[in-house]
């Protein structure tokens, strides 16, 4: 076979040259190079380059990584040929930094053959589902039974007013707003709540009412509750007041 002509294998995980004395991945390359058993004289980089630019064209998705590192080996491997084909007197020194790139293109295809592996075994992991984990928490139910719900009295009305009454802090005398509520003024404000909003508590009417209007707003609530205008309704004995529109 002629030594600059070359040949890839396409496959789903690694590109593969084949070469005079030498067929296989970089992972081979790497052994004959330790071993020194292949010259790089005798390999086509040109030739091993169109044919990783045809095996990159095939691919479905292009590996980023794989891509790089083709690229630094195969720049490495340019610089060491170069140094094989125009040779010139040398130092010393100059001789050490040519054994050194040597050295360097063997740390990155060890690198190289790591990162392979690595890869390799992670697309296993994701093949065989073992990113996956089951849920290990109950089934969450779909709707959860709306709680039975008692028709409220004016006595549990009066006793939540109470309750709400006994927990909102005191408020000086002198700090008393001055403005006057009425009872009509605030069936007013009930008649549009009960318009705009299906359900709500007692504690949430009187925490955004003022505390001066409380009076005339519980009166209010009591009146719209015997014209059959607004609804109150308790879970339990102790529990928040529900109101809503009757009907």
């Amino acid at each position: 076979m002629d030594k600059d002509r070359a040949s890839t294998s396409l496959s789903a995980r690694a590109y593969s040259v084949s070469v005079e004395g030498f067929s296989g991945p970089l992972d081979a390359l790497l052994s004959l190079i330790e071993r020194r058993e292949i010259e790089i004289t005798t390999i086509s980089l040109a030739i091993v380059t169109d044919d990783f630019v045809s095996y990159v064209r095939a691919m479905d998705e292009v590996d980023s990584n794989e891509l790089s590192r083709f690229v630094a080996v195969a720049a490495r491997l340019l610089q060491i040929k170069a140094l094989a084909l125009f040779p010139r007197h040398r130092s010393d020194g100059e001789e050490e930094d040519s054994d050194s790139l040597a050295e360097d293109l063997i740390e990155r295809l060890r690198a190289y053959q790591m990162f392979r592996r690595a890869a390799e075994a992670l697309r296993d992991r994701e093949s065989r589902g073992l990113r996956s984990y089951a849920s290990l928490m109950p089934p969450v139910p779909g709707e959860l039974p709306a709680p039975a719900l008692q028709p409220g009295t004016t006595r549990d009305l009066v006793r939540a007013m109470q309750r709400v009454i006994a927990r909102t802090r005191t408020t000086p005398i002198d700090d008393l707003p001055r403005e006057a509520f009425t009872i009509g003024g605030q069936m007013d404000l009930l008649r549009r709540r009960l318009a705009t909003t299906e359900r709500f508590t007692l504690r949430a009417l009187l925490r955004d009412s003022e505390r001066s209007a409380w009076v005339a707003t519980f009166l209010a609530l009591l009146e719209l509750m015997r014209l059959g205008i607004a609804h109150a309704t308790q879970a339990s004995q102790f529990d928040d007041i529900e109101l809503s529109r009757a009907g």
